[in-house]
């Protein structure tokens, strides 16, 4: 599969730069907004809800590969971004 995503180290560096420009709300939405469209295109791929993630790699219908771990790295980051 070839989702077109920005890797973590990228989504760390706007992440960073996000936090810094607090009161640029158009910055912030946009910045939600992909990470909302991200998060649904590993949803659709793999035909789960992210809330799944964990559940279904201890039961063995998920590996961990490295595209997953992207996947839980952009949906723990989108939770924490739609918490503030």
């Amino acid at each position: 599969m070839n989702l077109d995503v920005v890797r973590p180290i990228e989504t760390e560096e706007r992440m960073r730069e996000l936090l810094a420009k607090r009161n640029d709300a158009e910055g912030q939405a946009r910045f939600l907004e992909e990470l909302r469209r991200t998060v649904t295109a590993y949803e659709i791929h793999y035909d789960m809800p992210s809330e799944r993630i964990h559940e279904a790699i201890e039961s063995g219908e998920l590996v961990e590969d490295r595209e997953v771990g992207h996947w839980i790295f952009q949906y723990k980051l989108l939770r924490r971004v739609e918490a503030e």
